[in-house]
């Protein structure tokens, strides 16, 4: 299975954007891509390109198999590739971690997540949580509400209430009629940036909070 893998993966190294060499360890196969100083980094959206071209070819030719990429920062010297070894390690766990629906996770994905993690006690955590959208929970736990979670989904699609609503699979104005309902229970607008900072940070913590 390792070998079939390896083949597929330098059948696609020419779309790569560099040398491709793959390793296999602990039920991993380990790919770096070697670039030549003198050429533009590769951007992240271009290394995810990669990647799901890659998915793609691997779940056609080995259905059932599932797959999880993580990937890790560029790096210059050879020195600091265990850097992005761990980057992309990390960023498979977090996938798992947060169950998210996607299976191609770039380490800045999670940079948040990763320095709230390692530099916020929870204790610390909690009480900024609760005092900025505590309420919202509450309200959730008390009437079996889903009202974070329409927060949550509201702020993924930048704040467009059609995309957020279609994501959700349900109505416009049930979609509409939730969002009044989160600014009745956090007394605001929903406009000042200050604020909505605050907002998408303690969202950030109750992913951490909730996903241990």
């Amino acid at each position: 299975m390792v070998k079939k893998c390896v083949n597929l993966i330098h059948g696609l190294s020419s779309k790569a954007n560099g040398e491709l060499t793959c390793y296999y360890r602990s039920q991993q196969i380990i790919i770096l891509v070697g670039k030549n100083e003198s050429k533009p980094p590769v951007t992240v959206n271009e290394t995810k390109a990669f990647a799901h071209e890659l998915v793609e070819l691997l779940t056609r030719e080995m259905k059932k198999t599932q797959f999880l990429i993580g990937i890790g920062s560029q790096h210059k010297t050879f020195s600091s590739l265990h850097r992005s070894f761990f980057e992309a390690q990390k960023a498979m766990r977090l996938m798992q971690r947060f169950k998210d629906i996607r299976i191609i996770s770039h380490f800045e994905d999670y940079t948040v997540y990763h320095f709230l993690d390692s530099n916020i006690k929870p204790a610390e955590m909690e009480e900024f949580f609760h005092n900025t959208i505590g309420v919202i929970h509450h309200h959730d736990q008390t009437f079996n509400t889903n009202i974070i979670s329409t927060l949550e989904y509201y702020f993924m699609h930048n704040q467009n209430v059609t995309e957020a609503a279609k994501a959700m699979f349900i109505h416009r104005n049930t979609f509409i009629y939730r969002v009044d309902k989160i600014k009745e229970l956090l007394n605001s607008n929903l406009k000042n940036a200050d604020e909505l900072f605050q907002i998408q940070l303690a969202l950030n913590l109750y992913r951490l909070l909730t996903k241990g």
